[in-house]
């Protein structure tokens, strides 16, 4: 891919410029048969007031509590998007302690910086993307290393932004008010003014990158801060954690009140909930591993895939998939989200295919734990095959009556004008 143009430019020449480029890293992304994107769908799709169309608007439940909206777009949108990560990504370099949302990097490539230390504080920022506002992006984008003309910056921060308030209730249509799950009263979109700025949509193919580019300041001054104070700093997307032999982390302490100071001067905010001081004698969990001698999964993920393995060797799929979605809904449903959540639940085999192989990424290959899990479940998975359910497009996975259902479930069904959900 050509290197994008340095040098700031005006007027039309920098449209097309942009242009040229989202349509070279289209045909990387895409192949070269992928037709090109017209200038008109460039204007179109970066105007948050039309593109917010292109969104379909979900919920998830967090396992703190309450909910998580994502913001998946449109095949058109996406498209967009993806070509413009791609764009991005050929410029953007991250620093050595970011670990989220880079190639080559993972979880336990965070975890393994803080192996063995006295002290590991955990923080997290609040509303980590919708915090992200298009003036940022547009910002981040102007400046090294991506140095956008101004136009090109509007342009471009227009399709990878959003608007949080409107939905896809129709196309000339939005909500004035959002919140508590509760929605406000219909208006037109022509008399459309957005309450809050456009934001970084969570489920947008460009959003990782573009959060990483407008914290490049932030990790530049945490980095300082850690090394002033002789600690590790690292951060995976909203997580950041610094660890150290010594304490510096106490309430008072001139480390805290500098880095709460250079969290809220650049824009973001602490979770005070979510602080967290882990000494060496207790259990210490960076991005959900254990990290005080070895990264380590916690002694519960290793024994609730036994347990789903027990059960579907012992008593056959379908209780062991009955078992898995019983959990997977007393995990995620509550009286708050219940009418919120969309109830997608996972193919029973890909989930612990995906669990498995999560053990082997953290503890290795030849570690005799995954050896023993990966060996009871290929035998599983081969006689599941065999009964010719997998590959399956239409993606059926059980026949069974509503009665069996709840009866393996432990819920019974009751049924809306729109969704059906599941009661106790």
């Amino acid at each position: 891919m050509e290197d994008i143009d340095t040098k700031p430019r005006s007027g039309p020449s920098t449209v097309f410029h942009l242009l040229g480029l989202l349509n070279k890293a289209k045909r990387q992304e895409f192949g070269y048969r992928a037709w090109p994107f017209t200038l008109e769908q460039l204007f179109f799709f970066s105007d948050p007031k039309k593109n917010h169309i292109y969104y379909l608007h979900h919920f998830i439940p967090k396992k703190s509590g309450g909910v998580r909206e994502i913001s998946s777009p449109s095949w058109m949108l996406k498209m967009f998007q993806a070509s413009a990560k791609r764009l991005l990504q050929d410029k953007y370099v991250a620093p050595d302690n970011v670990m989220g949302f880079v190639s080559g990097r993972s979880v336990a490539d965070n975890a393994a910086r803080h192996i063995g230390k006295n002290y590991v504080f955990n923080a997290d920022l609040k509303d980590f993307f919708p915090s992200i506002t298009r003036d940022r992006v547009i910002s981040s984008l102007m400046k090294p290393p991506f140095c956008f003309g101004k136009e090109a910056a509007l342009l471009l921060s227009g399709i990878c932004c959003a608007h949080a308030d409107l939905t896809q209730k129709g196309k000339d249509t939005y909500w004035v008010v959002r919140g508590e799950g509760k929605r406000g009263k219909l208006m037109d979109a022509s008399n459309y003014h957005p309450a809050v700025p456009a934001t970084l949509p969570q489920g947008a193919p460009s959003s990782p990158v573009l959060s990483n580019a407008v914290c490049l300041t932030l990790d530049k001054r945490l980095d300082g801060l850690a090394k002033r104070y002789k600690v590790t700093y690292t951060r995976y997307a909203d997580d950041i954690t610094f660890s150290s032999n010594h304490n510096v982390f106490r309430e008072g302490d001139s480390f805290l009140k500098e880095f709460r100071n250079i969290i809220k001067s650049e824009g973001f905010i602490l979770n005070e909930d979510k602080l967290r001081l882990q000494n060496k004698g207790q259990r210490q969990e960076v991005t959900g591993l254990i990290v005080n001698k070895k990264i380590s999964v916690s002694r519960q993920y290793i024994r609730s895939i036994g347990s789903l393995l027990y059960i579907w060797e012992r008593y056959g799929v379908d209780a062991a998939y009955g078992r898995f979605l019983k959990y997977k809904t007393d995990l995620e449903v509550t009286a708050d989200n219940r009418q919120l959540c969309t109830y997608v639940h996972p193919h029973l085999l890909e989930t612990m295919q995906g669990r498995i192989a999560y053990v082997r990424m953290v503890r290795g290959e030849d570690d005799p734990v995954w050896k023993r899990l990966n060996e009871r479940f290929l035998k599983l998975k081969a006689q599941y095959e065999s009964r010719g359910v997998i590959g399956n497009p239409t993606r059926i996975l059980h026949s069974w009556t509503i009665k069996r259902f709840e009866q393996l479930s432990g819920f019974h069904l009751r049924y809306g004008p729109l969704y059906s959900f599941m009661s106790p």
